[in-house]
């Protein structure tokens, strides 16, 4: 019986992901350029998904319809961070450097903190964020002049939500640009942190004191834009401007996995902490899927839907903030152009055998000691991405990425340089992924 209701429980997986790949990556957007979505966050139910952005308005949406329910006003200049407390609280952080906390259900502000009443200079990357329980809420602002490192005075600050009161206060930090409170609000991660060397580090503090306790071990990164912790507390994860995405292990500290995405902008974990979400790129901006467990992406979208539509291109969005929703349904994601919705397709390993847009994916000669041909057919025209793997899934190399017409391709794969050993040729199209393994035998 056992045996069976694991075949059953296989089945049904295999058929819910099958359903899943089968529905459009975009559920709905909304087109706010110039205004940059700085921000999203989804209520603990899913039901909403809340976004904040330069216009200094936070609004709230409807998951399934896109319709918008509230906005919160008052915030009075940009906001470069928000977030929510279950179905209470709002706070959002402008560039001046204020936080307004409003009433979920009404919209009514409850609360202003404003420590630079007579700022007037923008500043971008102030951040804000309450832990699980609500019982604090913590903020970086920044105080213009004064003689700081960057012309500006950061710092850290930790309150009681109940009375509003300062249980935690650190000035004259050197230039951090994201604060999140670990799952037990015993920790609150910072980055980026300068280091004397001038490169940049996680940050680590005791809540609610603020003490400061080290910072992450950091390999060349000069900034970290984000960074993230697990839902079980067991990882963080840092987004990188110029050392792409890495996780660390919360026991020891210790670099748990690493992936080469390009500039790294946002980064969140699925709620069963399987999959990590990264918003990168470079020429191309993506949401990268990647699976945690065994260090391979296994997911991609490029988020072109606005800028084909309104702006005429096909570059894609830069993800400068992703929110999952409860049971990890759909994928919010705030852009420069707008707000995504996503439906939620973490491996689309289950689908692979039958691709939509790749078919008779062949590479010859294989084995191969010289140049390997990568050959498929692809069903529509699309933009697509090629490269190689090892069997550490470190890239080797990227053999294509642009848009191509349908059709036989055929690309080509110098072996010269690499060692005798396995390798893996991955193509993505449209979502979609086909994987096949070339030796190379000199």
């Amino acid at each position: 019986m056992k045996k069976y209701f694991v075949l059953i429980a296989a089945l049904l997986f295999v058929l819910i992901s099958a359903s899943k790949a089968d529905l459009p990556d975009t559920v709905w957007c909304k087109y706010t350029y110039p205004t940059q979505i700085n921000a999203v966050k989804f209520t603990p139910d899913g039901r909403y998904l809340a976004s904040a952005g330069t216009d200094g308005v936070v609004r709230l949406w409807e998951t399934q319809t896109g319709n918008l329910v509230r906005e919160y006003l008052g915030a009075g200049s940009a906001i470069w961070g928000m977030d929510l407390y279950n179905d209470s609280l709002v706070a959002a952080v402008t560039d001046l450097s204020k936080i307004t906390i409003w009433d979920f259900n009404t919209g009514k502000i409850i609360q202003v903190i404003d420590y630079y009443p007579n700022q007037n200079h923008s500043l971008e990357n102030n951040s804000v964020a309450f832990s699980k329980s609500g019982k604090y809420l913590a903020a970086h602002i920044a105080k213009y002049g004064g003689g700081g490192m960057f012309g500006y005075q950061p710092a850290l600050f930790i309150w009681n939500t109940k009375d509003w009161s300062v249980l935690g206060k650190v000035e004259n930090i050197q230039a951090p640009k994201d604060v999140n409170f670990s799952p037990d609000e015993k920790l609150l991660a910072v980055s980026s942190i300068l280091n004397i060397d001038t490169t940049a580090s996680i940050g680590l503090f005791n809540v609610p004191n603020l003490m400061f306790i080290g910072m992450v071990k950091n390999s060349k990164g000069i900034e970290i834009n984000k960074s993230t912790f697990s839902n079980d507390g067991n990882y963080l994860g840092g987004a990188y401007y110029n050392d792409g995405n890495k996780i660390w292990n919360t026991t020891d500290w210790s670099l748990y996995r690493s992936f080469k995405t390009g500039d790294a902008r946002s980064v969140v974990f699925s709620e069963d902490n399987q999959y990590y979400a990264v918003g990168a790129g470079g020429i191309h901006w993506y949401l990268l899927i990647y699976n945690v467990l065994d260090n391979m992406e296994s997911n991609r979208y490029i988020l072109n839907y606005l800028s084909k539509k309104y702006l005429g291109t096909n570059e894609g969005d830069a993800a400068l903030s992703i929110s999952i929703s409860k049971n990890s349904d759909y994928i919010g994601v705030g852009g420069s152009a707008g707000i995504y919705l996503l439906n939620a397709k973490w491996d689309t390993t289950p689908v692979l055998e039958n691709p939509i847009q790749v078919t008779n994916t062949i590479i010859f000669p294989n084995p191969t000691n010289g140049t390997a041909n990568i050959q498929f057919d692809l069903l529509r025209p699309e933009f697509i991405d090629i490269k190689i793997y090892n069997t550490a899934s470190n890239l080797v190399t990227k053999i294509f990425e642009g848009q191509v017409q349908q059709g036989m391709q055929n690309f080509q794969w110098n072996t010269s340089l690499v060692a005798t050993g396995i390798y893996f040729c991955r193509i993505i199209a449209a979502g979609t992924t086909s994987t096949i393994k070339i030796i190379v035998n000199k």
